[in-house]
């Protein structure tokens, strides 16, 4: 498996190097399950920020009300 070099502030190093006390097998579980949840935690900021602009754009846009109404209208039907 490759590996890399990473430099840690001492409190984070404590931290990495407590691993079993978390319940990991190894200092390299701990860290990439903390970069796979960095991850996760960044795809859902852009998703979140994506809505966030859709509705902005919705709130501010009468034609692109309109059409949504008209078309959630036709599931209707």
């Amino acid at each position: 498996m490759p590996q890399i070099k990473v430099s840690l502030n001492e409190d984070t190093l404590e931290f990495v190097l407590d691993y079993q006390k978390y319940g990991y097998s190894s200092k390299s579980e701990i860290v990439a399950n903390a970069l796979m949840e960095l991850k996760k935690n960044l795809k859902t900021r852009a998703l979140i920020d994506s809505a966030d602009l859709y509705q902005e754009i919705y709130e501010s846009d009468r034609d692109l009300q309109e059409l949504t109404d008209s078309a959630a209208s036709l599931c209707l039907d």
